[in-house]
């Protein structure tokens, strides 16, 4: 039976000062004698040592207080002292929600990038939670420790209450896929599904359940992105069903995307940093890149369709993350002074809006004006609009009495308030608008 000791060492400052922990120590006398110093020093009006073991075979913490000094004897209730108040989640459920799985994803970076799994797949596998051997625990240790920082909690009670919540939500995959609750669909039934599913409380788990099993057998990440999007060719046509779909799947390309594992072996390899930003904005961007795989083809597609809005998200967040990490405030603007102006480059607007029907080209172009900066970007964006606006396929298409004429009203007021909250000069927003 393997156990893992460590003592942590608590501190209270201030006559009504809750516990706060001061350091962790391998070492029972080297703990007590921090408690004392503190104590010494008059930093801390009590001071306490607690035992913490570890038994990895049961995944239980034992704690037990070895030494307590104080100058103000606190009457605090052991039921109060021990209630967890201010643990991050709540019950099992808690950790399926956006923001659990955002942590658990960035704690968990190691072990997702190994196993070529995004933190859906992992928490709704049961073979995979019982591959996660000590890690979860480590895991929970890091939330436990940084929650404890700022309450009056303590981080062994903190660790108690994390273990129970996730031994619930272990066992729930466990007993659901025991019970055949995630179905294994082929990828045209997923449509199927959604529409079986929406409108239930448990939509989401039992349709993640099935995606995690589905992406089982994926051979690598590219391949994985592909499945997802093969799902995607025939979406449910009521709303519910298909939001249900297509956000979820929209969540785990948004997961794969976050990982830097994961877009690397979708990039390629960059000779530096500015040809690796270039490749994440022309796929933000929507624009295919040479030699592309399947998976990666189908992704760009979508993003130029202006679809799966998580994931592109993913992608913007990389772009700054990246950029902000190696470069200082000027340098960070003069880079993307420099991108801006080569996505305003004739050859690459000329691609952008070639095949675009009449109306849509200016909303690309305006897509363009959103995610450019400097002025001489911007006018030089501006003179795309002009021969567009000018031209007879405009005319014609907005003069065309097939169409609803409030449709084409609309439509236009649609584009003129959209070029009105532009960054062009004042000058052009008026030519452009009028």
């Amino acid at each position: 039976m393997g156990r893992e000791i460590h003592y942590e060492i608590f501190k209270r400052v201030g006559a009504k000062g809750g516990w706060t922990m001061h350091d962790v120590h391998n070492d029972r006398d080297g703990a007590i004698n921090i408690a004392q110093e503190l104590m010494a020093a008059d930093k801390a009006t009590g001071v306490k040592v607690v035992k913490e073991t570890y038994n990895d075979d049961t995944g239980d913490f034992l704690n037990l207080k070895i030494f307590e000094d104080g100058h103000n004897q606190m009457k605090v209730a052991p039921a109060q002292e021990d209630a967890p108040h201010a643990i991050p989640c709540f019950k099992p459920e808690d950790l399926y929600s956006y923001h659990a799985r955002q942590t658990m994803s960035r704690l968990l970076t190691d072990l997702l990038s190994r196993g070529k799994v995004t933190i859906t797949e992992l928490i709704h596998r049961a073979d995979m939670l019982e591959a996660t051997g000590t890690v979860y625990q480590h895991t929970i240790q890091k939330v436990a420790v940084v929650q404890a920082a700022n309450t009056t909690t303590p981080v062994q009670q903190i660790v108690k209450s994390l273990n129970e919540l996730t031994t619930q939500a272990f066992n729930r995959v466990y007993r659901d896929q025991r019970k055949g609750l995630f179905p294994d669909p082929a990828p045209e039934q997923f449509a199927e599904l959604a529409a079986k599913l929406a409108g239930q409380g448990d939509a989401a788990y039992i349709f993640n359940g099935a995606l995690a099993r589905h992406l089982k057998d994926a051979k690598g990440w590219d391949h994985k992105v592909l499945m997802l999007i093969t799902i995607m060719k025939k979406p449910p046509a009521e709303e519910a069903p298909r939001k249900l779909l297509l956000s979820s799947i929209d969540a785990v390309l948004a997961e794969i995307l976050n990982g830097s594992a994961a877009l690397q072996d979708l990039m390629g390899p960059a000779e530096n940093l500015d040809q690796a930003l270039n490749q994440l904005v022309n796929l933000f961007l929507g624009k295919l890149p040479e030699g592309s795989k399947a998976g990666l083809a189908a992704l760009t597609h979508h993003f130029a369709a202006d679809s799966l809005p998580e994931a592109r998200t993913a992608v913007a967040n990389r772009i700054v993350m990246g950029v902000g990490k190696y470069l200082s405030h000027d340098d960070l603007i003069a880079a993307f002074t420099l991108r801006s102006k080569r996505l305003v480059a004739n050859e690459a607007m000329g691609q952008h809006i070639a095949e675009a029907p009449i109306e849509e080209k200016v909303e690309r172009i305006m897509f363009v004006e959103d995610n450019i900066i400097d002025t001489e970007n911007k006018r030089q964006l501006s003179t795309y609009i002009m021969p567009v606006l000018n031209s007879a396929a405009f005319e014609n298409h907005f003069q065309n009495p097939k169409l609803p004429l409030v449709q084409r009203l609309q439509r236009l007021a649609q584009l003129q308030a959209r070029v009105r909250r532009s960054g062009f000069i004042e000058v052009t927003r008026q030519e452009i608008a009028v």
